[in-house]
């Protein structure tokens, strides 16, 4: 990988959804850091304000922006989309971050189960109303954040609204499988246009999205006592993806554990899955 020193990203504008806590918040501080004009998008207006005072007060010089949208509402998130492509005249990295894990199963007013759509609709469909904003501020890149635990999900194509009986956990190994194979599929779809893809398990760390994850404590309560990091120690991981010169141009995107170029897992590597996926979450977003 390269030097961080020859990391910049100086007149580039960079959106991070989820951006308000944790590493998104950090990730985004970095990508300042590098010369970026940075956008952040949260749920509540009033963190959205104090993370940008929060980056202003930590680089000096930094260029912020704040987008205020409910990404479980497929509404929201074409309003959104309408809101960047008007406010931002250039969009060079898209990072999408947010998530959730949802302990109990919940429905969005669009009548799709929560995780799903918050996780993997909500980012397949910013991302495609964004694709030729990015394309016209070419090179560009999207950042797709998923996780390692997709190596023991699954797409239950008969039931990914999981009517039939709710698991928090399976449902969130689902959406991180979904992640990275809407990676795959896009970097495909987007090879002659100038973007990049990248997709990532940014690691471990000490987050409100940790403390959700039920049926796990006893081995987040060890790793909190080997010295588990903050989510400050995400933030370069998140900066690597958006900057690193050497992910460009990479047939199928590129797959980051933390800082190492690897591979996912082979379900995640299946391209007529990835297509399979494209196709039903087109269709359940309207596109």
């Amino acid at each position: 990988m390269s030097d961080p020193e020859n990391w910049r990203l100086d007149g580039r504008v960079c959106v991070v959804t989820g951006a308000t806590a944790g590493i998104g918040l950090y990730g985004t501080i970095e990508i300042a850091k590098l010369g970026a004009e940075v956008a952040i998008v949260g749920r509540n207006a009033r963190r959205v304000l104090r993370a940008q005072r929060t980056i202003e007060e930590r680089v000096r010089g930094a260029r912020t922006h704040g987008f205020t949208a409910d990404l479980s509402s497929m509404a929201a998130v074409r309003s959104l989309a309408g809101d960047i492509r008007q406010r931002l005249p250039k969009l060079h990295v898209l990072l999408n971050n947010a998530g959730v894990f949802m302990r109990e199963r919940d429905q969005t007013v669009d009548g799709l189960e929560a995780t799903f759509a918050i996780n993997h609709l909500a980012p397949f469909l910013l991302t495609n109303l964004l694709i030729d904003h990015l394309a016209a501020s070419a090179p560009s890149r999207v950042v797709v954040v998923a996780s390692q635990v997709e190596r023991s999900g699954s797409i239950d194509f008969d039931d990914l609204q999981a009517t039939r009986g709710y698991d928090g956990q399976r449902a969130y190994r689902q959406s991180k499988l979904a992640n990275i194979l809407f990676a795959r599929e896009l970097a495909t779809r987007v090879a002659s246009r100038g973007i990049s893809v990248v997709s990532l398990h940014p690691g471990v760390y000490t987050t409100r999205l940790l403390d959700n994850l039920e049926g796990w404590s006893r081995i987040i309560t060890l790793l909190r006592d080997r010295g588990l990091p903050g989510p400050s120690a995400g933030g370069p991981v998140l900066a690597r993806a958006a900057a690193a010169p050497e992910l460009s141009n990479i047939p199928g995107g590129v797959y980051l554990k933390e800082h190492t170029v690897t591979e996912p897992s082979e379900q995640a590597r299946n391209a007529e899955l990835g297509r399979r996926l494209w196709d039903v979450s087109a269709k359940l977003v309207g596109l």
